[in-house]
């Protein structure tokens, strides 16, 4: 029953996008093109809407929208005629499967990178209420901190479908992961003429590899690893490599390759006495599919792939002026939906303008201008609301001992070192080549230069501009540069990127042997919480939650992030009393009620806080959850708070015992 209504679900929300792209196709002649700006605008008009009246629940679109997209597929059916709709369709269509069929696989959201806070952007936007919405990881505060776009627009879908939290999570994921390959499939086509060049480049961009790709077998040492663990180390290292994967503290053991290639830093090297190797990681838009999270990259990429997509067509000569109107929209959507790229989107667009004026056919200012304008239109009202307690963060010169090892980022960077080369050089669309060598070369050198100084420090202090720097200019220079180099007529450009393309590629057997090896136990539970609800008694406990009233839900706190304090408020749409405090410090600025709040929570659940009871009250707590993990915590800690709460709380349990008790006390009305 459970696949007779995803596959219904699924049919439909194919049904709505497909007759919005044909709607949109008015605007933008070109199916990909089109699919994403249709998409675009239509959520992003109503995230403009909303922060002026809250439209609730929307479960009564959906019957009328397919109904009119059946209408438009009819009445406009001759277009499905046309090569480049068909084409792009199944692209479209085969991309959303590939992402689908990851995250149906391996469907869990829990602790493990950013699962659960990223689902719990999404359950703020879930109420429909005039925006900015309840922060249900703060209250009484609201949500309205940077880069949560993406996350407003899987809860819209899940709000004009009727889906849970979870289940939106999963399909709104492999949804936007679909939008990138498609644009870039475009783009490969401006270029490239010898299909299997386009699809060389295709697997490299979903695959996800680095340069360190090719040399993580011969570089880690994994004897004795299972093998499905094994090729899922080197698919984290070829993106972790520096001052991560290559560290002896995370277990792995480099060869006597690796360390002749990549020498540990001695005692006597290190510029303080105290320096501790810095983790400078890359995620490409590849290695997300391994990852999972919903997380702002994968809007970042998106946006980049539109950015190049309508430069690629305006070269084609496919698309006029509107063009141009696009390409300055999709800056201000960069600022809501990955801030951290903004700059470098900015970067871009403006070379793109430098190189208009080169070859003497300059921007139509006002349709440029206009498009621009409309996008800060749109996200004013957020941007208006916008949290002042940003963290205090700016951007900082690199200091000396922060810089990348030169050995690390030639190892690292190499590919695309040689595709800057081989477009400078190439003769072929010469001019369009430079343009895209110098963007991405210079965006690199900058990456060294400049960082964005977030309360990160120490060895993570250029953790998070690496991270979402690096893997933006890596996935930019390849769609662009390789197109050109594989579409070159020079014959050293086209076998210098395909030899160069293909040692990138050989992640994609290690990714295909993680999927294939390892164990899929949860595969198919697409609302992503059965590794916790295969229990009876967690099953019944969500149950319960999700249909009780409204109200703040008490869960212990573990440590300060990566836990599963939160689950149960999650996954029902309830409210926490707080949810993981070092990101609510990142997210809010240095906030020291919520460190207090989290130490007297666990002392509530040790049975140590003073007047737990007035406690309780005083923070409107509805719900307080005992789960399994806190049976054998503290000795008669359950009996202790029941008794200190009896008088205002009901007991409601789904699994009896001394160790085994799980339920929830209910506040009495």
């Amino acid at each position: 029953m459970n696949l007779i209504y995803l596959g219904f679900t699924l049919t439909i929300l194919m049904l709505n996008v497909a007759g919005l792209t044909l709607v949109a196709r008015q605007l933008l002649p070109l199916t990909a093109l089109a699919r994403a700006a249709g998409i675009l605008i239509f959520c992003l008009v109503m995230f403009f809407i909303e922060h002026f009246v809250g439209l609730g629940n929307l479960t009564w679109m959906w019957p009328i929208t397919t109904l009119v997209s059946v209408f438009i597929l009819w009445r406009r059916r001759s277009q499905f005629c046309d090569k480049e709709v068909w084409h792009a369709e199944l692209v479209f269509v085969l991309a959303f499967l590939y992402g689908f069929m990851w995250r149906y696989s391996f469907p869990d959201l829990d602790a493990g990178s950013e699962h659960l806070s990223d689902l719990y952007y999404i359950t703020n936007y879930l109420s429909g209420s005039t925006l900015p919405p309840l922060d249900r990881w703060y209250p009484p505060h609201v949500f309205n901190f940077y880069y949560a776009f993406q996350h407003y627009s899987a809860a819209l879908m899940a709000r004009i479908f009727g889906l849970d939290s979870g289940t939106a999570y999963n399909i709104a994921f492999a949804l936007l992961m679909a939008l990138p390959v498609t644009l870039a499939w475009y783009v490969t086509s401006c270029f490239i003429k010898t299909r299997w060049h386009r699809v060389l480049l295709m697997v490299v961009l979903i695959s996800g590899g680095t340069g360190f790709s090719p040399l993580m077998p011969f570089v880690l040492d994994n004897t004795g690893t299972e093998p499905y663990w094994a090729s899922a180390i080197r698919v984290i290292g070829s993106q972790r490599f520096i001052g991560d994967t290559e560290l002896p503290a995370t277990n792995r053991v480099k060869t006597a390759i690796g360390e002749r290639l990549f020498p540990s830093l001695r005692t006597d090297q290190k510029p303080t006495p105290n320096f501790v190797q810095r983790q400078l990681p890359q995620e490409t838009f590849g290695y997300q599919y391994f990852l999972g999270d919903y997380h702002p990259p994968i809007g970042g990429y998106f946006l980049l792939m539109f950015a190049l997509a309508l430069i690629a067509a305006m070269e084609a000569g496919s698309i006029g002026r509107i063009g141009q109107a696009f390409l300055a929209f999709s800056v201000p959507v960069v600022l809501i939906t990955q801030t951290w790229v903004f700059p470098l989107q900015g970067f871009l667009v403006t070379c793109w303008i430098a190189y208009r004026y080169w070859k003497k056919d300059p921007p139509d200012w006002g349709v440029f201008l206009a498009g621009g304008l409309i996008g800060f239109v749109l996200i004013f009202p957020f941007l208006t609301l916008f949290s002042m307690h940003d963290g205090g963060v700016a951007i900082k010169l690199v200091g000396r001992i922060d810089h990348t090892p030169l050995d690390r980022f030639i190892g690292l960077h190499w590919p695309l070192m040689v595709l800057l080369l081989l477009g400078m050089t190439q003769p072929s669309t010469r001019k369009i080549s430079i343009m895209f060598a110098l963007t991405f070369g210079l965006l690199l050198v900058i990456s060294e230069v400049f960082y964005v100084d977030d309360p990160s420090g120490e060895q993570y202090e250029r953790t998070n501009t690496t991270m979402k720097w690096w893997g933006w200019i890596w996935v930019g220079g390849l769609v662009s540069l390789g197109s050109v180099c594989l579409g070159s007529t020079a014959r050293y450009a086209r076998w210098g990127a395909v030899v160069t393309l293909a040692l990138v590629s050989v992640v994609a057997y290690d990714e295909a042997r993680y999927f294939i090896l390892n164990d899929k136990v949860d595969m198919g539970h697409i609302e992503g919480h059965h590794w916790y609800t295969n229990n009876s008694a967690n099953r019944d406990l969500f149950k319960y939650l999700k249909t009780a009233p409204d109200g703040i839900v008490l869960e212990n706190h573990y440590d300060h992030a990566y836990t599963n304090t939160g689950i149960h408020a999650l996954f029902s749409g309830k409210t926490a009393l707080i949810g993981w405090v070092a990101h609510l410090g990142t997210w809010h600025g240095e906030i020291s009620d919520v460190w207090m709040l989290e130490g007297q929570i666990q002392a509530f659940y040790k049975a140590e806080l003073p007047n737990s009871l007035d406690w309780l009250i005083a923070n409107n707590v509805q719900y307080v959850v005992w789960g399994p993990v806190e049976n054998g915590k503290v000795s008669h800690a359950f009996s202790m708070i029941d008794q200190q709460i009896a008088s205002r709380y009901t007991w409601k349990g789904f699994a009896e015992g001394e160790d085994a008790r799980i339920g929830v006390w209910v506040r009495k009305r």
